[in-house]
């Protein structure tokens, strides 16, 4: 089962994990208010604690740009079955990563890195090592992906700070070696000049 969004929200920001400006609205009058506290355009998926693939639901929507829209798609979410409410979320741009973690009964946790988004399932850019991680370990992760081109600048993308995603790792090690957690899943994390973001998360327990 993933854990309750406002109990998820804490374990990441006891870890210091970023994330984009994001609200959670269980009625559906609050989306409008909240959506225009942070500004269009922006992200609207649906949580439940059952629901682990959004899009297979059509529960994740992009580039909502008005309060009419943000109102019509929120209509959409709280009908789906088993909605428990509504993420509404900053839209950010950036080069789209995956950092995940796993535990297994005789391994314990392996953190996971890659290459984010739809692509995670499509070329299978993936590297894992066991829990816990240093930034030395981190930064191997990074270099073992073919993905790890993206984050230089490539052709005319915005280079992003290693730094930054190496202390994302390190984080994400941290919160599954030490917490009673069986599964993480950060994607996509976005990343770009200001930071290293985690956009979509579920973490399991």
């Amino acid at each position: 089962m993933i854990l309750d969004f406002k109990k998820q929200e804490n374990l990441l920001s006891r870890y210091k994990i970023k994330r984009p400006l994001t609200f959670f609205a269980t009625k559906k009058e609050e989306v409008a208010c909240m959506a225009n506290k942070i500004g269009y355009p922006l992200v609207l998926k649906v949580f439940s604690n059952e629901i682990f693939h959004r899009t297979e639901k059509k529960g994740v929507y992009l580039n909502i740009g008005s309060e009419k829209e943000a109102r019509e798609t929120a209509n959409k979410l709280f009908k789906i079955p088993k909605s428990q409410g509504v993420i509404i979320q900053k839209q950010i741009e950036g080069i789209e990563l995956v950092v995940g973690a796993k535990k297994d009964p005789s391994f314990g946790a392996a953190i996971m890195f890659g290459t984010g988004g739809v692509m995670v399932e499509v070329i299978s850019d993936v590297v894992f090592k066991i829990a816990p991680i240093g930034k030395k370990d981190a930064k191997e992760m990074i270099n073992e992906t073919k993905g790890k081109i993206f984050l230089k600048g490539f052709r005319g993308m915005q280079k992003v700070k290693e730094e930054l995603v190496i202390d994302l790792l390190v984080k994400t090690s941290n919160l599954a070696y030490k917490e009673k957690v069986q599964e993480i899943d950060f994607n996509p994390v976005i990343a770009n000049k200001d930071g290293v973001f985690v956009c979509d998360a579920k973490i399991k327990i």
